[in-house]
């Protein structure tokens, strides 16, 4: 059955809607290899090879030491989930990481703030390349950043915002933005208010959200309350405009987006601990929730099924022949499928991904579908070691938003 064909009948079928449905499932843990440094706030970044690299962090001293205290690490490692075990990696040009964001290239950015001013009192940066497993300068930032955001943009590049001015010094306003295509670091549009412990989170439509976080907001009576307010980062104009704030300022919060477009604005502090006033620096604790409506509401991606409920046997076929890969034409290890979807973006840099039987297949292209304005074509690779079976389930996620799940035959 040709592709065109394919998806017309899914259409007509479904009236040109798509029906989630998503999985649910008991879970479990279960322990799998030991890290070989014991270390926290660091960084974790799954590969587009499915391990994950942990760059960085902090260790401690054992507490019957004399005098305790804590350090910064170099060091990194990578988890390989095929084996449930931890291997070395190479050491970082420097310690410590603020932020790790995987680019579009398959390499990852690390950023590292500077506050105790040795050497130039700036960001430092450099990436990590899984290919030959090296970590390669990148220079400095234009100012120093200590905990930014870091945030990947539509367009390939990696917005850095806000942050600590150095470690302790109050809240940044100022934006930079790293260019993959020419390795450099340069200043577009301010914060409309410093921000640091606030929320960061890319929209469907290329906008950035940035929510709360503190930079001193003083109230009646001593003490400060943390930031209500919120602002848009548009990456075509290079600026940002304040929207709606929350009902509750907060720092250190929660911003999930949801799979019908809005955006989950959960816990934090309503004030800054060590700023409360009279107030108990100890509880300053949020427990109410909010929603936030971007102007464009963009739903989850979702994937078509031949009984056009979104359930079942997928609407996806064999590159080569058109065919669907059902009971009697099997997928196999290697082979490329097809698929159309929705709600990706034309010319992202945010790479969907799709597991099929729990492990990622290599997506060789995503794009519009042709002549089917609103959707997507999206044509992968089936990993090896994929189990075989008549109905092995495939999803898509993509923004941290997953789809329903359907499901193909593989043999």
């Amino acid at each position: 059955m040709k592709t065109s064909l394919v998806l017309s009948l899914f259409l007509f079928g479904m009236g040109g809607h798509v029906t989630v449905a998503m999985a649910q499932s008991p879970g479990a843990f279960t322990a799998t290899g030991n890290m070989i440094t014991g270390r926290f706030h660091h960084t974790a970044t799954l590969l587009p090879n499915g391990k994950v690299l942990m760059a960085g962090g902090l260790y401690s001293t054992p507490p019957t030491q004399p005098s305790p205290f804590f350090g910064s690490l170099a060091s990194a490692e990578l988890y390989d989930p095929a084996t449930g075990t931890f291997s070395p990696a190479r050491d970082m040009k420097g310690e410590f990481a603020d932020t790790a964001t995987l680019l579009a290239d398959g390499k990852v950015l690390i950023t590292r703030g500077n506050p105790q001013g040795a050497g130039p009192y700036l960001s430092s940066a450099e990436l990590y390349d899984p290919s030959v497993g090296t970590f390669t300068s990148v220079g400095y930032l234009n100012v120093n950043h200590t905990g930014p955001s870091a945030t990947l943009l539509m367009n390939g590049k990696v917005l850095i915002a806000g942050g600590d001015i150095g470690d302790g010094d109050g809240a940044s306003i100022r934006v930079e933005l790293y260019d993959p295509a020419t390795g450099t670091f340069t200043a577009t549009g301010h914060l409309t208010a410093g921000r640091e412990q606030n929320a960061t989170r890319l929209l469907p439509d290329g906008t950035v959200l940035f929510a709360g976080g503190h930079g001193g907001v003083p109230v009646p009576g001593g003490g400060y309350d943390n930031l209500a307010g919120a602002e848009i980062y548009n990456p075509l104009r290079g600026a940002f405009s304040a929207v709606g704030a929350m009902l509750t300022g907060r720092d250190i919060l929660g911003a999930t987006l949801l799979n019908n477009g809005q955006v989950l604005i959960t816990g934090g502090n309503e004030y800054y601990p060590f700023g409360a006033g009279g107030r108990d620096p100890q509880h300053p604790v949020v427990s109410v929730a909010e929603l936030y409506t971007p102007a464009m509401l963009v739903p989850a991606p979702a994937l078509f099924s031949l009984g056009g409920d979104g359930r079942g046997q997928g609407a996806i076929w064999h590159a080569t022949t058109g065919e669907i890969a059902s009971l009697s034409r099997a997928a196999v290890a290697g082979e490329i499928l097809s698929m159309y979807t929705t709600s990706l973006a034309d010319g992202s840099f945010n790479a969907p991904r799709v597991a099929i039987g729990g492990r990622l297949a290599q997506v060789l292209y995503f794009g519009a579908a042709p002549g089917y304005p609103g959707y997507y074509q999206m044509n992968f690779v089936v990993a090896d070691g994929v189990a075989p079976g008549p109905t092995i389930s495939v999803r898509l996620t993509y923004l941290a938003r997953s789809s329903n799940a359907v499901t193909i035959a593989v043999k």
